[in-house]
């Protein structure tokens, strides 16, 4: 077994050499992070993204610039690219459903909570079994204190929770207690009757 040095960098190009140097003979391997680098690979991504022609864009493409504006955190340029992708993108794709995932994630990060359910519905009609959409809706519906349609799709999701899953899954009730939040929805449902 070997020994690894892993170090996080930002704007150190004038001192990580010397540093690589004093630790290169008395370590396996050397795993580097900097955080530039990373920028800047996010820059050129975007750069090579928006090099492709008009008309060879289809909704991978946009899948992926959209991805692309997620990772810089701008939502608001990413749901947009999302919607679009969505709009043109060719249902029964393999991508699709990571397509519709991702465009919901980011409407709901935006705070376009209204936006985001429509969208949800509408993906609903389609997949179902969406588990993930179903709490994503959920946490709209949280969001605008829609309580009764909060806990109608958190009880879906939990129902759809050991259900094999053909979409993308993300482990929400490993986040969160899901259990728990039905339970204190259920106390304010009944609260207000």
């Amino acid at each position: 077994m070997g020994i690894s040095a892993c170090m996080i960098a930002k704007n150190e190009e004038k001192s990580i050499d010397s540093c690589l140097k004093s630790i290169v003979d008395v370590v396996d391997e050397i795993i580097l992070n900097d955080e530039e680098v990373e920028v800047k690979k996010r820059e050129r991504n975007l750069k090579i993204l928006n090099l492709v022609d008009e008309d060879k864009r289809d909704g991978m493409y946009y899948f992926h610039l959209g991805a692309e504006y997620t990772r810089v955190n701008d939502h608001d340029t990413a749901s947009k690219i999302f919607i679009k992708g969505y709009e043109i993108a060719d249902k029964s794709e393999p991508y699709f459903t990571q397509l519709s995932q991702r465009l919901v994630d980011s409407l709901f990060s935006n705070n376009q909570y209204k936006e985001c359910i429509q969208y949800c519905d509408e993906i609903l009609k389609q997949f179902v079994n969406f588990k993930c959409i179903y709490f994503t809706r959920a946490a709209s519906y949280l969001q605008i204190r829609n309580y009764n349609n909060a806990l109608s799709n958190l009880r879906v999701y939990d129902y759809l929770h050991d259900k094999p899953a053909k979409y993308p899954v993300v482990r929400h009730d490993e986040l969160n207690n899901i259990k728990g939040l039905i339970n204190a929805l259920e106390k304010e449902v009944s609260s207000k009757y």
